[in-house]
């Protein structure tokens, strides 16, 4: 696959006995999981394209079941593993937002032209990324 690929969640558990797995969102729009049909994962070195068969909202998680994964043993190897997705299958947004990947790497001034540095990571609080 050439093309540029994107985090969107992460998986962090497997639930019950068929496979299906807890993934923890990396975005502001989780409504984005009602329309995913596919993802990459990125497992042994080899980015693999899974079918989502089914995908539902749990509290603040997301439950997931990809075709193939059918067991508790199959779905606990994919703990740990991001869920991708190319580019073109980003959300939009407004004109005031930007996504994570946009900003690391820019230079961060005071509004007083005091340079503090290069932004090197977001950590994601309660409160307010910080």
């Amino acid at each position: 696959m050439q093309e540029e690929l994107f985090a969107i969640g992460v998986f962090i558990g497997a639930r019950g006995l068929q496979g299906e797995l807890k993934l923890k969102p990396l975005t502001d729009h989780p409504e984005r999981f009602k329309q995913l049909t596919s993802g990459y994962l990125v497992l042994s070195g080899s980015i693999r394209e899974f079918r989502i068969n089914r995908s539902r909202r749990f509290k603040n998680l997301q439950l997931m079941r990809l075709e193939g994964i059918d067991t508790r043993e199959a779905a606990e190897h994919l703990v740990g593993t991001e869920l991708l997705i190319p580019a073109d299958e980003l959300v939009s947004l407004d004109d005031d937002e930007y996504f994570w990947f946009d900003l690391i790497g820019m230079s961060v001034w005071t509004e007083g032209g005091t340079h503090l540095g290069t932004l090197e990571k977001i950590i994601e609080s309660a409160a307010n990324d910080v």
